[in-house]
């Protein structure tokens, strides 16, 4: 039974897809979904029902869990600077998968539009969906 249990789990992590977090990485993450990113530690990764969670130790001692990836970043990936043509990975739709494209215009309201490397199109994707390669 154990080895079934095993391969189950395997098989759902790979329906959902390869997390982008690994047990001990430094992140930042949005605390309790807030707008402002907090520096921490990856403390486990698992699954829910509707796609890969983390627990997350925060520097200051403070905890969350099941945490959804579009509300946590590789530290240092703030989207200050970026520029029209700059090289970036953009986490489609928000939904926590990164993709590999361009921004094609900055808009006025600090959205951007990319030109992701698969052909495909989005129109305003907030900075913190974007990140610089």
């Amino acid at each position: 039974m154990p080895r079934r249990s095993f391969c189950l789990q395997r098989t759902s992590l790979v329906a959902l897809g390869r997390p982008e977090f690994e047990t001990g990485d430094d992140i930042e993450a949005q605390y309790k979904g807030k707008s402002k990113w907090y520096k921490g530690m990856i403390a486990r990764v698992h699954t829910s029902s509707d796609g890969v969670r983390y627990d997350i130790l925060y520097e200051d001692g403070d905890t969350e869990n099941d945490v959804r990836p579009s509300l946590i970043r590789r530290p240092g990936t703030g989207n200050t600077k970026l520029q029209q043509g700059d090289a970036v990975e953009g986490n489609y739709g928000g939904k926590g998968k990164w993709y590999k494209g361009k921004i094609h215009k900055l808009n006025g309201d600090g959205t951007y539009v990319i030109l992701y490397n698969d052909g495909d199109k989005e129109l305003k994707v907030p900075p913190r969906y974007v990140r610089a390669v």
